[in-house]
């Protein structure tokens, strides 16, 4: 009797296992215990690859066929991806880097640099790439953008990796805010119209000191553009300087927004090192946008992975021979808040 209920157990065991390890079913499609709906997904894997285009923009195209669904690039570069029978638009995925070449800048999808069975997206700064008219060249940029999206209220989940060598920045002899990994745009720059605004999510050197640490900082600002100019102006601001910046390590970040004035609007932004506890950096109630702004329209344009710093960093790490680099994974867009935020934001 005991050698049947053995068997019998070690065979359950087994059926559950592999039903648990399908490599194409996403436990965490419908939020059971939040309000969220799985909007898109990628692992960068399979087929999904990198692909130029005359624009100087790079897009990236292919099905990631590790997941279900959810999961074509083709359709959501193309703008055309909208969840069936759900009122979101996503808008045009592409990488932009406003200018320069691939000498200057590059996004590429690597093996992941601590396990090379793993596909991952890269960021990796070389030299300064972005000019002015007369060519002077005067800050560097990559990112992922979501142009012509209507966000009103959405969560996003993504791995991302610094570089060992970006720990050498606390050695950078400045203070330092301008350097930027993901934002959220209300209105977009491009259009140069009014009630502009933007939530960044940066690294920051408070002291020129040498070392210094660096911390995330999450601030919100309102732009004025006057003759082209712009002009930003703090709206709210947060540091995290009880967290201590993991480099070379995996961390998973989640975020949520909600468009909103100074007592309706939100955001909310956890962060989990691997092997480590998740802890809330930021939980804001505050104007997500611009107040004065009559229409609300969601966020219009925004940037889920971003890599975004002044000149002079990207020539002080080139200098010193380090490797300037951020990797990316494991991306997600929910509509709606997921079971986490729900505890956290009411």
């Amino acid at each position: 009797m005991r050698n049947w209920t053995s068997i019998l157990f070690l065979f359950a065991a087994l059926f559950i296992y592999g039903c648990s390890a399908e490599p194409n079913v996403d436990p965490n499609r419908v939020d059971p215990n939040g309000d969220a709906v799985l909007l898109f997904q990628t692992r960068f894997e399979d087929n999904v690859i990198i692909t130029k285009n005359l624009s100087g923009n790079d897009y990236i195209s292919g099905v990631d066929k590790t997941l279900r669904e959810l999961n074509s690039f083709d359709m959501l570069t193309a703008g055309s991806y909208k969840k069936p029978d759900y009122p979101v638009n996503l808008g045009k995925f592409y990488i932009g880097y406003e200018s320069g070449d691939s000498t200057e800048r590059k996004a590429r999808i690597v093996p992941d640099p601590t396990n090379p069975k793993n596909k991952v997206l890269m960021f990796k700064m070389i030299e300064p790439n972005v000019r002015r008219p007369d060519g002077t060249v005067y800050k560097a940029r990559i990112q992922a953008n979501l142009s012509g999206a209507n966000l009103y209220e959405f969560s996003q989940i993504t791995r991302m990796y610094l570089h060992p060598d970006l720990q050498y920045i606390e050695r950078y002899p400045k203070t330092l805010t301008f350097l930027l990994f993901m934002e959220w745009w209300n209105e977009s720059a491009s259009t140069n119209r009014p009630y502009v605004s933007r939530i960044s999510l940066r690294l920051e050197k408070q002291s020129a000191s040498i070392p210094s640490k660096l911390y995330f900082l999450l601030d919100s600002e309102d732009i004025v553009y006057v003759n082209d100019e712009a002009t930003f102006h703090t709206r709210w601001e947060q540091r995290a300087k009880n967290f201590e910046v993991p480099y070379g390590k995996w961390m998973t970040i989640e975020t949520y927004y909600k468009e909103g004035d100074a007592n309706t609007g939100r955001f909310c932004m956890t962060i989990q090192p691997d092997g480590g506890d998740k802890v809330l950096l930021f939980n804001v109630i505050g104007a997500t946008c611009g107040v004065e702004n009559p229409i609300r329209d969601g966020l219009n344009s925004y940037q889920p992975m971003k890599f975004y710093m002044e000149k002079g960093l990207v020539e002080f790490m080139r200098d010193n021979g380090k490797n300037f680099e951020v990797y990316w994974d494991d991306f997600s867009l929910w509509s709606g808040k997921r079971q986490l935020m729900s505890t956290i934001v009411h």
